[in-house]
């Protein structure tokens, strides 16, 4: 396993894609904070697609809020990390 030094380090153990808008959102972060915040809403949606799929769960809905729900429900993440999500 490599080494975790920098957040750009940690977000790269998610997958490619997550990596990428993560490194993305940062970037823009101060020049245009609506599209930095439009990746990280992206990075949500693909760590609750990450999470389901590891834990063999299938989502009904495909909206964001019903998906971070269902897996409060599930108890598959706490509460701390649903409000994060949300």
């Amino acid at each position: 396993m490599n080494e975790i030094k920098t957040d750009l380090d940690f977000a790269y153990q998610f997958t490619k894609t997550i990596h990428e808008d993560y490194q993305t959102a940062i970037e823009f972060l101060n020049d245009n904070p609506d599209y930095a915040l439009l990746k990280f809403r992206k990075i949500t949606e693909e760590l609750c697609v990450l999470i389901a799929k590891k834990m063999e769960i299938e989502f009904s809905s495909s909206r964001l809020f019903d998906r971070i729900e269902a897996l409060d429900i599930s108890q598959i993440i706490n509460q701390s990390t649903k409000r994060i999500f949300h």
